[in-house]
């Protein structure tokens, strides 16, 4: 199966079989990795490999290692053959770094401090002139820091559900219904 998480810097490894298209027939698999601006070419012979009717894609660590920030990308897949172009997988793909924090984490771990520092200020714009330019700095105000922290917050909540179920945990969210006895 292709991977939906494909983490930066790592070796990359799966199999895929297309009943349409087995590798004993002589078609050859090819995938692009690309999140809009950079883009990895999974070509074959040099990454895509047959055995018997299946494909082996086996990417080294260091053309992950292309990715430097987080990103949602598409892994798409195409068969080819005497001139023949078949698309067999087009999904999006997330692009991680391990030990990385999410966005959404650090977005909330930003608000957060913010809200810290902004605990006793009381003045929320400042106006600074040097050399004949003026710039005004203005802070966002407690209410718009926590309706941003409430929106981080269910993001962050999100994510974790979402770790959970890809490893086999469930969501961790308790459903309770009571029944009652008709009378």
């Amino acid at each position: 199966m292709e991977p939906t998480t494909i983490t930066a810097g790592t070796t990359l490894t799966w199999t895929a079989d297309y009943a349409d298209y087995p590798a004993s027939a002589g078609w050859q698999l090819n995938y692009t990795l690309t999140d809009g601006t950079t883009a990895l070419a999974i070509v074959w012979s040099t990454h895509v490999t047959a055995a018997g009717d299946t494909f082996t894609i086996s990417v080294p660590a260091t053309a992950t290692a292309l990715w430097t920030a987080r990103a949602r990308g598409r892994l798409i897949g195409r068969v080819t053959k005497a001139g023949e172009v078949y698309l067999v997988y087009d999904a999006s793909a997330d692009i991680i770094f391990a030990g990385q924090l999410s966005y959404a984490v650090r977005m909330l771990n930003a608000i957060e401090a913010m809200l810290l520092g902004n605990a006793s200020r009381e003045e929320s714009r400042y106006s600074i002139s040097s050399g004949g330019i003026n710039k005004e700095l203005e802070f966002c105000s407690k209410a718009e820091l926590l309706k941003l922290r409430d929106t981080f917050v269910r993001e962050v909540a999100s994510e974790r559900m979402d770790e959970r179920i890809s490893q086999g945990l469930g969501t961790g969210r308790i459903i309770r219904h009571r029944y009652r006895e008709a009378t």
